[in-house]
């Protein structure tokens, strides 16, 4: 599931599996172990030594599984029990009850590699190819235990009850732990999604710059904010700013300069931002405030901390120590004004306090 993760969280999702799948390994040397001294108690020595070769299969799995090697060891695991079913069934009959490994393993294919894989076009032949070949192994010993009729090694009815029995519960137990383990990394999965797409929603909402608000996404918080202002009958605040003599500052303390004097200006209003106030930088060395304020005066109160904070601030540029200031043009917006209005007379305004001296706070 994890491997539409990129960098770190693919491999940790691996690992992940990877330590599910190597307790599994270790309920295998259980069952193997079980099957082992079973085997050799009723004299079925070619049953006996393939699981004890078995037994050594997962006991080196269970300790050198890893990310890197998950896929491997997980069509070992795979082709292992494909193997030992089959010879199960050749020897000892379909009474035992080892076909019931061969039916799970049809879903079980589809567990494995989508748990370890992308699911590309050639993962799902995969999968169909191992489905297949569960098919072919059951309609394989199927047909010669019906042409044969007898197996190689006659089991008493209460041997064949015991195995029977044993192989149901560990194929169900099995599935049941599949099918958990899906479902749980499919949670895991679908939450990392929704988290990255968060984050992704967030980043393209933010100014790399000053990593305030952008324009794009200030937009549309101003959208909502005009909407539930109308609703409700109330009234908000913008604020239009931009930075006096922008372009001198450029040209003198170059671009690293303008920079850094625009991160200064954003730091300082966002820190003066509360509640649900917004700012976001509006273009070059524009700015613009979303004041939720009833009262005029609270709005240009707010103006005026951030411009004589601005104002008094050194901002530190390398060697260089450089001074700025910005000019605000204020407006309310009422119920039935247009957006369009609202930005046009904050314009207006701006433009008034930068014909007539600039570092002000004009509506």
């Amino acid at each position: 599931m994890q491997i539409f993760m990129k960098g770190g969280e693919a491999v940790v999702g691996t690992e992940r599996i990877a330590a599910r799948i190597k307790l599994a390994a270790v309920a295998c040397v259980v069952v193997h172990s079980f099957l082992m001294i079973s085997f050799f108690s009723l004299g079925i020595h070619v049953m006996a030594i393939f699981n004890c070769f078995s037994v050594i299969v997962y006991l080196l799995m269970a300790i050198v599984i890893d990310a890197a090697n998950l896929r491997t060891c997980t069509l070992i695991a795979y082709y292992e029990i494909m193997i030992h079913s089959t010879l199960a069934l050749i020897l000892l009959g379909w009474e035992s009850g080892f076909a019931l490994y061969i039916f799970a393993m049809i879903p079980m294919a589809f567990y494995v590699l989508r748990l370890t894989e992308e699911m590309t076009k050639e993962r799902k032949a995969h999968i169909y190819m191992l489905s297949g070949l569960a098919i072919l192994m059951l309609l394989f010993t199927r047909i010669l235990h019906i042409t044969e009729g007898e197996t190689y090694y006659l089991l008493s009815p209460g041997a064949s009850e015991m195995y029977y029995l044993f192989n149901a519960s560990v194929c169900l137990m099995m599935l049941i732990f599949a099918s958990l383990v899906f479902a749980h990394e499919k949670k895991i999965n679908q939450e990392e999604l929704a988290d990255k797409e968060e984050k992704l929603s967030r980043l393209e909402a933010i100014d790399d710059l000053t990593g305030i608000m952008n324009r794009h996404s200030m937009i549309g918080y101003l959208r909502d904010t005009h909407k539930i202002n109308t609703d409700n009958n109330t009234c908000y605040h913008i604020a239009i700013g931009d930075i006096d003599n922008f372009r001198l500052i450029n040209d003198e303390f170059g671009h690293e300069g303008g920079d850094e004097v625009i991160r200064t200006v954003a730091a300082i209003i966002n820190k003066h931002i509360k509640g649900n106030n917004q700012c976001a930088r509006w273009g070059a060395e524009e700015f613009l405030l979303l004041l939720c304020h009833d009262e005029r005066k609270d709005a240009i109160e707010l103006l005026e901390t951030v411009r004589k904070e601005l104002e008094e601030t050194d901002i530190i540029c390398g060697e260089d120590s450089i001074r700025a200031t910005i000019t605000f043009g204020i407006t309310c917006a009422h119920q039935n004004d247009e957006l369009s209005k609202v930005f046009n007379e904050g314009n207006r305004n701006l433009h008034l306090g930068k014909g007539s001296g600039k570092n002000k706070v004009v509506g």
